[in-house]
């Protein structure tokens, strides 16, 4: 043990020796250029010192005026008032104080803003421009507000107007009909203001929709600009140019040139005024917590004096087949796909699709309802068995890759549990590419066949894609129980691919943005919150009957006898507004 002792006394000793003698030792040649190198390095770059910056006291009097010398023209770098950096010092690192200042150069606050480049190139800077004159002021001419915009398009002096007809007038505006009203009016409840119309042999027209302009709010289309625009000639419908089997896959390119046929048509100059086809009633509740703001409840039915004709449709019938429906749930299903095909309206056609991690489309075109279709139908309804996973995406993508005539409305209803289980399984990634690519080009309503179903997927997939949703609760064997039903409430279409416009610059903000199709039988409902001094709700809606383009200007009055709504309505304004913000965020 004394000996281990001794050993380690040794070793501690031999090294502090070491240490102390090695201590001043130099590395030759290699620390030498070393040292010189790191006093070089020293000299060049100063020690950077952290203090505090002092502002230089500024001049009581600046110069406002620009000296004409120009020979500051072309330099911003000084401010009036302050001196400047050289760049070796913000190289350095060196704080403003540890630097001689520059001479001063004053310069006054105009010479800051300066244009550094042109906007225009000069090729076009010389380009012939159009000068378009003022308007003076007529001497005591009415003033125009935004509400006004929506009651008849400007015409020129020259033009003659239509004869103003019969019946209750308000400040600029006619009213189709007795009792009727304008601006100001006292008129009944869901009453059009009808617009004066120039002759198709005007020089220039103004679209009624376009008349509402930066003001306006489209619901599910953006807004208008207001533009005076040349008649142009009378322009045939749309050709059909969709091809009459379905494609081999999805062709964007082809979805795109469908959503503008439908745009086309409802572009249409001779869109037809229907303020007789539709019925619009206002129902509105003040909240007295809000300095009375006002929440409403627009309605549009089909329950009018001169009903449009119900069109023919496209419906598409998707059934799950997946093994989470089990053949229980898909017999009971299947059985009522069998009655609501021989339940459709004549000039209607039909296609089915059965989808698990795959899906299958009965036939490669859509087929009119006839006895040979229906029974080949029945036969290939018959084959099928729940298995497999469950692909929602594909299924609802391949409905893109079925033709689309804009004169027809197309409707897919989906028929599933949507629980996503292959390909693409998140509902907001679904929800997402499906509704970007759709644009309301296809109605989709979904049935669910269980209480456990995705309800999230289904309600905001629908809600997005201007169709509806509901779910069966009860026994498995009768899982189609409200299927009938729920079918009963897109079966006949009077007025599709709508659009409904507000003017918004009052403050009226409406919900929802997509609105769906109107059906006979099926009200339309558009709910509303504007501010309490808005005496009247003014809107315009476009949509279409087969080929044929609708169009009306209407102006309901806030009445008192209207004022039927409580709490509900806002709590339903903030429900619908919740989820337009979910589905624009998913865009």
């Amino acid at each position: 043990m004394a000996l281990v002792a001794a050993a380690l006394f040794v070793s501690v000793a031999a090294h502090l020796g070491l240490m102390y003698v090695l201590s001043d030792c130099t590395l030759s040649t290699f620390s030498a250029s070393a040292r010189a190198a790191q006093k070089k390095w020293t000299r060049e770059v100063p020690t950077m010192r952290v203090s505090r910056a002092e502002a230089p006291e500024r001049p009581e009097t600046r110069e406002t005026k620009l000296e004409s010398d120009g020979k500051r023209d072309s330099s911003l770098e000084s401010l009036s008032g302050g001196g400047s950096l050289p760049p070796s010092a913000v190289d350095a690192g060196v704080l403003a104080e540890d630097v001689a200042p520059a001479p001063e150069v004053r310069l006054p606050k105009q010479e800051i803003i300066k244009v550094s480049a042109p906007v225009v190139p000069d090729d076009l800077a010389a380009l012939p421009r159009t000068y378009v004159p003022a308007e003076t002021r007529q001497k005591n001419a009415p003033e125009l507000d935004t509400l006004a915009l929506l009651q008849a398009p400007r015409v020129p002096a020259s033009v003659p107007t239509a004869e103003k007809p019969s019946g209750g007038s308000g400040a600029g505006g006619s009213v189709e009909g007795g009792g009727g009203s304008g601006v100001g009016g006292d008129g009944g409840d869901g009453v059009p203001v009808v617009p004066a119309v120039a002759p198709r042999a005007a020089p220039i027209v103004v679209d009624k929709m376009e008349a509402v302009g930066a003001a306006a709010e489209a619901v599910g289309v953006a807004s208008p600009v207001v533009e005076t625009r040349t008649a142009p000639p009378k322009k045939a419908p749309p050709s059909v140019a969709a091809p009459a089997e379905m494609m081999a896959r999805v062709d964007e390119a082809v979805v795109e040139k469908e959503k503008e046929a439908v745009q086309d048509l409802l572009g249409s100059q001779d869109a037809a005024d229907f303020s007789d086809n539709v019925k619009t009633t206002l129902a509105w509740w003040a909240d007295p917590d809000a300095g009375g703001r006002k929440y409403f409840r627009l309605t549009l039915s089909s329950d009018a004096v001169r009903p449009l004709n119900v069109v023919s449709k496209d419906l598409v019938f998707l059934l799950d087949a997946s093994g989470s429906i089990a053949n229980d749930r898909l017999d009971a299903c299947r059985a009522v796909v069998k009655d609501a095909l021989r339940a459709l309206n004549t000039g209607d056609r039909f296609n089915v699709v059965a989808f698990r991690d795959k899906f299958d489309y009965c036939f490669s075109s859509w087929q009119p309802v006839t006895k040979d279709s229906l029974k080949k139908a029945d036969k290939w309804m018959d084959r099928l068995t729940a298995h497999g996973r469950t692909d929602v995406f594909a299924t609802l993508r391949s409905i893109m890759t079925v033709p689309r005539d804009p004169r027809r409305p197309v409707v897919a209803l989906v028929v599933t549990d949507a629980e996503a289980t292959a390909g693409m399984t998140k509902s907001t990634d679904i929800l997402a590419a499906f509704t970007k690519l759709n644009g309301g080009l296809v109605s989709v309503y979904m049935y669910g066949v269980k209480e456990r179903a995705n309800k999230q997927l289904m309600d905001l997939l629908s809600r997005g894609n201007r169709g509806g949703w509901t779910y069966h609760a009860g026994d498995r064997k009768q899982a189609a129980a409200e299927l009938n039903g729920f079918l009963e409430t897109f079966h006949d279409p009077v007025l599709t691919d709508m659009r409904v416009m507000f003017a918004s610059a009052n403050g009226v903000e409406v919900h929802p943005k997509m609105v769906r199709n109107l059906y006979k039988g099926q009200p339309v409902e558009i709910w509303g919150s504007c501010p309490a001094e808005i005496k009247d709700l003014a809107f315009a809606v476009r949509g279409l009957n087969g080929a044929d383009a609708f169009e009306s200007v209407f102006r309901l009055p806030f009445a008192p006898a209207a004022r039927t709504l409580d709490l509900t309505a806002k709590a339903e304004w903030a429900k619908l507004k919740s989820y337009d913000l979910q589905l624009g965020a998913l865009r």
